[in-house]
């Protein structure tokens, strides 16, 4: 598991504001076969409604990894 891995399931528990444990069973789910990046993208996508400013700068780091 990469660095980079690690810190995108970090930003997933920011996005969808629950506890990293959570965000990494998720983000890490086995047999999972869309891209791990998509599953940022698609919480960007929906959060932002709400919080327009903190999903374009997530879903561009998304977009850059």
């Amino acid at each position: 598991m990469a660095n980079l891995e690690v810190h995108l399931a970090d930003l997933l528990g920011v996005l969808i504001n629950r506890h990293r444990d959570l965000a990494s069973a998720i983000y890490f789910t086995p047999r999972a076969n869309i891209a791990r990046i998509e599953v940022i993208k698609n919480v960007c996508a929906i959060l932002k409604v709400r919080h327009p400013k903190e999903a374009k700068v997530a879903d561009h780091l998304a977009s850059r990894a």
